[in-house]
């Protein structure tokens, strides 16, 4: 009897705020809520996340607000009862707006609303499916005694080898690299997975059928099919054959989000050498040499681009130096990496003196020299030449081989761009030694230009101010 009195109470207040929204009486609204009150508005009626204290920030609100979202109606959740404790009627509401569906809480005090929450749910013409589940397992929607995240990630690693053996979702296989996918989804079984799936490409299936067919292959085309896989596993294997294509780094990106434990291999470390990623923090990587001293290289040359945005070196520029020194210094030091790619360097030119430290103008044309060997061909050549021309000092760095397309000379000393990914891929390049001479060259007041022709070579000067005797 008691609860169906609460009931009729907290029904008739809000039957009266939703006649006074309608007759748009903001002011009788607003005295439908006690004097100390507030409102919590999420999304809702505000299309913001806003907090309304006492009648007036109310009142001037709705003013604001209500045309926007009219008809907006109150209403009490039948699902639930409405409970009274110490004077204080509690009661789980449904609003509806012209947009949207939510939900909320009110507590009543004295025949008045003393606190409410209102909270959008789903937009109108954009509603989730019913129940508790997405169609791929991720829950949504309110009900009591639902975990949190963390509650399920300390229950599951509380559980984790004792009570269960963990899910491993292996996530690769682009097309045409089924097979690194396959042998790691093998791997994970042979290690003592309790359960592996493997999202791959449909194409894919049958092998995986034939070859595995106690891993749960999982034809996966969209990041939105890799999230609910998931949600469900604790432990992801991220890179195998995964490609560095559109679909690859979508799925990269989806495993990134989902916050899972991960392993990354192969193609996800490839990636990660090629663009600004973040590993999660309980992230392992398992790199060959190859990858691991690509890797190393990457973060050296991020450091070092770090360093002279932050002026780190500026006391090296009151230095005098001597370019044709070092630029024999240089030519001496990347010798013998030439000579085993079967390219010649050379340096001629005639003394010329700038400001700046020694260091700094070596590491330009050390730089600009293992750029040309990389690029260069079979039995080509690189020539550093220095001097001086219309009153500036300059160091032209040229080279016999395989050039540059007019689109891309403009972007070459961004950071991370390459014009081939795969040569840079197979000579350990970064794609951060040009963005470092340009640094060093604006740094010290200069400037750089390139003049290069596909199939004929690439020319890149770099000009200083000459120094002041």
């Amino acid at each position: 009897m008691n609860d169906t009195t609460a009931s009729a109470r907290a029904r008739t207040l809000l039957e009266e705020l939703n006649r006074c929204l309608a007759a748009r009486d903001f002011a009788g609204a607003s005295h439908l809520f006690a004097e100390e009150c507030y409102w919590r508005d999420l999304v809702l009626l505000t299309w913001n996340i806003k907090t309304m204290e006492g009648r007036a920030q109310i009142e001037d609100m709705l003013a604001a607000q209500l045309d926007a979202a009219a008809p907006v109606r109150f209403g009490l959740d039948e699902r639930e009862a409405v409970e009274e404790a110490d004077g204080v009627l509690s009661a789980w509401i449904t609003i509806d707006t012209r947009h949207a569906r939510g939900d909320g809480h009110v507590r009543i005090r004295d025949g008045r609303i003393w606190t409410l929450l209102t909270a959008a749910q789903e937009l109108k013409g954009h509603e989730e499916p019913r129940g508790t589940r997405r169609p791929m397992g991720a829950e949504h929607g309110i009900r009591r005694g639902r975990q949190t995240w963390l509650e399920r990630r300390q229950q599951e690693a509380e559980e984790l080898g004792h009570a269960e053996q963990p899910y491993v979702l292996v996530i690769g296989g682009d097309h045409g690299f089924g097979g690194a996918a396959l042998l790691s989804a093998e791997s994970a079984l042979r290690a003592g997975a309790g359960l592996v799936s493997l999202a791959t490409r449909p194409e894919h299936l049958p092998a995986s059928l034939a070859r595995l067919p106690e891993v749960m292959c999982q034809p996966t085309e969209s990041t939105y099919q890799l999230l609910g896989l998931c949600e469900r596993a604790d432990v992801l294997v991220v890179g195998p054959g995964l490609g560095q294509q559109a679909w690859g780094r979508s799925l990269l990106s989806a495993a990134l989000a989902s916050g899972r434990p991960q392993v990354w291999d192969a193609d996800a470390l490839n990636l990660l050498a090629a663009g600004a990623l973040e590993l999660p923090a309980d992230s392992v990587i398992t790199p060959h040499p190859g990858e691991a001293a690509r890797l190393l290289a990457l973060v050296n040359d991020i450091i070092r681009l770090s360093e002279l945005d932050e002026g780190a070196e500026d006391t090296d520029k009151a230095e005098i130096t001597d370019i044709l020194e070092v630029a024999n210094d240089a030519v001496k030091s990347i010798s013998g990496v030439a000579k085993k790619a079967g390219i010649t360097v050379t340096a001629e030119g005639v003394s010329t003196l700038v400001n700046g430290g020694k260091s700094l103008i070596f590491e330009m044309i050390y730089n600009l020299c293992d750029n040309a060997v990389k690029y260069n061909r079979e039995n080509g050549s690189v020539k550093v030449c220095v001097g001086s021309a219309g009153g500036s000092a300059f160091i032209r760095v040229s080279d016999t081989g395989i050039g540059i397309a007019p689109e891309h000379i403009d972007r070459i000393f961004e950071r991370f761009y390459r014009v081939d990914k795969s040569r840079s891929k197979q000579s350990g390049g970064t794609g951060l030694g040009l963005s470092i001479v340009k640094h060093i060259a604006l740094s010290l007041g200069g400037k750089i230009s390139t003049e290069s022709k596909p199939g004929y070579g690439t020319e890149i000067t770099v000009s200083l101010p000459i120094a002041e005797k």
